[in-house]
């Protein structure tokens, strides 16, 4: 006959029932899920990632660029002057550098033309204006 000396747990196979069967079917499909929508949302990750690395590194070029050329560029309000030559100057405004030097276009002589042609008008009306203020401060003075 034999006798109990010691008792201990090991981990052994046992025949799963149908219930449990069952469970751990579902369980395994549960985890599948989770590890597949877990790759999907990694690959994501890491797609998001690379694009912004590679939106750093044209940033970084771009920089880089400006740092050896000294200079970069910004928009400048520029102004454009015709000559009596009929020649159009461009300047900037922040450094008053001309730009650019060309001959006028036809549209561009007709502008100039009307300017000149308006600054004429404003000329004759502000001598005629101020004529006629002189003569009523002359007949004031006479009165």
């Amino acid at each position: 006959m034999s006798q109990l000396i010691q008792s201990y747990t090991k981990s052994l196979p046992v025949k799963l029932t149908t219930e449990a069967h069952i469970a751990k079917s579902r369980e395994l499909t549960d985890l599948l899920q989770k590890r597949a929508s877990m790759e999907i949302t990694h690959k994501n990750r890491r797609d998001q990632m690379k694009e912004e690395i590679s939106n750093i590194e044209s940033q970084i070029e771009m920089a880089a660029g400006v740092v050896s050329r000294g200079e970069e560029y910004k928009d400048i309000t520029c102004e454009v002057f015709i000559g009596d030559n009929d020649t159009v100057i461009i300047k900037r405004t922040d450094t008053g550098e001309p730009i650019e030097t060309r001959p006028a276009q036809d549209d561009e002589r007709q502008m100039a033309l009307d300017l000149f042609e308006k600054k004429e008008e404003e000329a004759q009306i502000t001598q005629e204006t101020d004529g006629v203020n002189l003569g009523i401060e002359d007949g004031e003075n006479n009165g």
